[in-house]
């Protein structure tokens, strides 16, 4: 039976190989202090439980939801919260450590499942998030337009659902990304929801490019694409690039690792880059 700890590493590792790095998200969702439903309004989670629960918001337990009369939408969409408890003698998965008054003590990790407040039917919010504050995100006119003629013009499917793993899927032709409100702000939101539209660009009825994500030369190749071309779609759309939030140091390293492996790489995607742009924008009709 896995312990605590090699679960929460698994989760983690799972959640890097799907290209997130969950203590630094371009969107709000898990930096922004979860807490449990019967938290006093300044109690948070905290710890690894911030790395664990994606989203922002309120979650309860199954037994919490029953006990407001509410009802769980979706059971497999759970998410484990973790806390430190007195072990047994020579559990197997515990440690020694001082408690607050330098007694020595074992203690082991335990954790138990919750639901996301938006997992729940009957349950009303009892604190406010960003998305109900006066300040929320909203769309950007211009932005919304070239998305719109992507979609009407070219029939690829756009899902915009509360989720933590942007991607395009070419065998659905697909594009998935977070709420906006998940976001820190519009030009992140706009940034990530651009590179995935160019990814689709790539489709094999379209400008035929491998945009197949699984670590190869060819997948490099087609996130430098990305990066460009939701770059110029970001300048057409007045949003200023410098505003998204990611974690500048990993993303650079990505870039400079990826230049260094293939030195052709920036004058290849450039062009390709740029028909994509055409082809959202439509700038060459």
């Amino acid at each position: 039976m896995s312990t605590v700890r090699e679960i929460v590493t698994n989760q983690v590792i799972d959640m890097l190989s799907q290209g997130i790095i969950p203590w630094e998200r371009p969107w709000v969702a898990g930096s922004c202090a979860p807490r449990g439903y019967d938290m006093k309004p300044d109690q948070h989670y905290t710890g690894i439980n911030r790395l664990l629960l994606p989203f922002q918001g309120e979650y309860l337990t199954g037994k919490m939801v029953a006990k407001y009369g509410g009802e769980v939408l979706d059971k497999s969409q759970s998410f484990i919260v973790t806390f430190k408890a007195p072990a047994k003698a020579n559990e197997q998965g515990s440690e020694e450590e001082a408690d607050e008054n330098g007694t020595f003590r074992r203690w082991i990790f335990r954790y138990y499942r919750v639901y996301h407040i938006s997992n729940t039917s009957g349950i009303e919010p009892r604190v406010k998030t960003r998305t109900d504050e006066a300040d929320s995100l909203q769309p950007v006119e211009r932005a919304e337009e070239l998305v719109k003629r992507f979609i009407e013009k070219y029939k690829v499917k756009v899902e915009v659902k509360r989720c933590d793993n942007p991607h395009y899927d070419e065998a659905t032709d697909t594009v998935t990304v977070p709420l906006m409100e998940q976001f820190h702000n519009e030009e992140s939101y706009y940034h990530t929801l651009f590179q995935e539209l160019i990814h689709a660009t790539g489709h094999v009825d379209r400008l035929c490019r491998d945009v197949k994500k699984n670590g190869t030369d060819a997948s490099r190749r087609e996130d430098i694409v990305g990066e460009m071309g939701a770059s110029f779609l970001m300048a057409d759309a007045g949003l200023d690039i410098t505003k998204i939030q990611r974690n500048s140091t990993a993303h650079i390293a990505m870039l400079l690792d990826a230049l260094h492996q293939d030195s052709g790489l920036v004058c290849w995607a450039a062009p390709k880059a740029e028909k994509a742009y055409n082809m959202i924008a439509g700038t060459a009709e």
